[in-house]
């Protein structure tokens, strides 16, 4: 007389989806948090770490569940491909991350103009005390920019400065940007400068960014320094807030110029 055996339901398989789908849901309410203000940024960094883990935990149970399948026919084999899955849509940014963590350079502080960079006031009162220490610029930091981010540089427009300070808040509310205090004047008029809390688009994490303008009479000169709160590597945050609102400034322009064009000579 045959004896049916019941297969064995697979504990690493199921387990392997139910943590990766945690790690899943932690990522998504750490990133809302931070994002809304709940989460500090240290805090943000620590629970990275835990999802991170857990994803890898989620991964290795789902390899077993696999091999408990393959060997010993368990059940568990959708539970393995869902928690396989979850786990590496979990830790593919964290992927991305550590991709630009070798691809760009380790700094924290970008300027266009690395001889006089933009100067802070209100964000030197304002950074947590547990923030980066905003220091000068130093030649070795100047020299690794320039290898690798050639293009950050000053920009000149033929603008009027009122209409050069117009675009900056324009585009500084567009990005989601929030002034940290009034603008400060050079000694002479000529100079002024916007210093605004610069979050990334999704993730929230905050640089300071000064932005200066300087009168040329028939030109204005633009110069923005972005310097990192929190970490000893941006990934290449700092360059890409830097490029995001130059490009923003020049479609500004662009678009006030369509929708007032010069009048023909």
């Amino acid at each position: 007389m045959a004896v049916l055996l019941e297969r064995r339901v697979s504990a690493e398989a199921r387990w392997s989806r139910r943590i990766a789908y945690f790690a899943a849901v932690l990522l998504v309410t750490s990133v809302a948090g931070h994002r809304f203000g709940a989460v500090e940024t240290i805090a943000l960094f620590w629970l990275f770490g835990v999802v991170v883990g857990l994803a890898l935990v989620a991964l290795l149970l789902s390899a077993v569940g696999f091999l408990r399948l393959w060997e010993f026919g368990d059940k568990g084999g959708r539970n393995s491909v869902k928690g396989l899955l979850a786990a590496l849509v979990v830790l593919a940014p964290f992927g991305f991350g550590v991709a630009q963590f070798f691809l760009s350079p380790r700094l924290t502080d970008i300027s266009t103009d690395l001889v006089d960079p933009p100067r802070f006031h209100h964000a030197r009162a304002q950074r947590p005390a547990q923030a980066n220490p905003i220091r000068p610029v130093a030649a070795a930091q100047a020299i690794v920019q320039i290898d690798y981010y050639p293009e950050i540089t000053g920009r000149r427009y033929p603008l009027a400065m009122a209409t050069a300070r117009s675009i900056s808040d324009a585009v500084v509310e567009q990005l989601g940007w929030t002034m940290l205090g009034p603008i400060r004047m050079g000694a002479f008029g000529g100079v002024m400068t916007l210093e605004v809390m610069a979050p990334s688009p999704w993730i929230g994490i905050v640089s300071d960014a000064a932005i200066r303008l300087t009168d040329e009479g028939e030109t204005t000169y633009l110069d923005i320094r972005s310097v990192s709160r929190f970490g000893n590597h941006d990934l290449g945050d700092n360059a890409a807030k830097i490029n995001r609102f130059l490009a923003a400034f020049e479609d500004e322009i662009a678009a006030r110029n369509a929708l007032f064009p010069a009048p023909a000579e």
